[in-house]
């Protein structure tokens, strides 16, 4: 039983209301047990501190993003062990790697040779426009853009010059690897050998790129040095690799390296032939 607490008549637990006065009793939420006077009980004073909130559910990894991460370390790690120890190849995570490292050093040469020119026809086009001012001011401006148009579109021709020449001469080395030493290796993996040899020529074309963005045409004498470093790096790593186990049966190795050597260089002066004429009139144009 409960006492209404406006005119004291006995009700029962259940009620909603007082049988006697009307009074309407507040509901108590169930498993709580009213006061005497038919009130709920009072609720426990709030600290002002929020309450546990659920735990989130872990959130899922891009599994790409990991990949692309995991890629990124495995071709660190066999870079740097490229740059301390070009001589003893090591396996690989990814038969791509020479490929990459054989553009980066493309994109580093091409940077190396081609920022210089941009940052001399822009340090002279400001230079002119400064000093003529009016209405040749403009005219100015305008030849200095179409200058640096000519020299970047050139850049992108050099680009895939210096890529070419790369894959080139990692796939005679390749083919001198088989014929020679009758290795079986597939065509990436070895363009991934030649490119762990000649690690050290793309710290070298890192460093070009550098002096070519901060330098100008007087940056370009060292540009050169390291680049003609680079490909003397290439050559060594193109005998090593075609020679590391040689076999004497038919042809001797020393006439199969001459003959491999000749058509290498047959097919770079075609590649010259063939970007250089065009590399040469854009520049002579500007």
């Amino acid at each position: 039983m409960k006492t209404c607490p406006q005119c004291g008549a006995e009700q029962a637990l259940d009620a909603k209301f007082c049988t006697k006065c009307g009074y309407q009793f507040t509901m108590t939420a169930p498993g709580s047990a009213p006061d005497p006077a038919g009130q709920p009980a009072p609720s426990q004073p709030s600290t002002g501190q929020p309450g546990p909130t659920p735990a989130s559910a872990p959130t899922q990894p891009n599994e790409n993003l990991e990949k692309a991460k995991a890629l990124g370390k495995g071709y660190w790690a066999w870079l740097v062990a490229g740059f301390k120890h070009p001589g003893r190849p090591v396996q690989a995570s990814s038969q791509w790697f020479g490929l990459l490292s054989i553009g980066l050093i493309g994109l580093f040469n091409m940077i190396a040779v081609i920022r210089p020119l941009a940052n001399t026809v822009n340090s002279v086009g400001s230079s002119l426009s400064s000093s003529v001012g009016g209405l040749f001011s403009s005219q100015v401006q305008e030849a200095s853009s179409t200058a640096s148009s000519a020299i970047f579109g050139t850049g992108f021709r050099m680009l895939i010059l210096f890529i070419v020449i790369g894959i080139a001469l990692a796939t005679s080395a390749w083919l001198g690897k088989r014929v020679i030493s009758g290795d079986t290796s597939g065509y990436l993996e070895g363009l991934t050998e030649f490119a762990y040899r000649i690690s050290p020529a793309l710290l070298l074309s890192a460093i070009a790129a550098v002096i070519g963005l901060l330098s100008g045409l007087m940056g370009l004498p060292l540009i050169l040095l390291l680049i003609g470093a680079e490909y003397a790096l290439q050559n060594i790593a193109f005998f090593q690799m075609a020679l590391t186990q040689p076999t004497y049966r038919g042809m001797d190795p020393q006439y199969l390296l001459f003959l491999i050597t000749m058509v290498t260089g047959i097919v770079n002066i075609i590649l010259f032939m063939l970007f250089g004429s065009s590399l040469f009139g854009m520049l002579s144009n500007l």
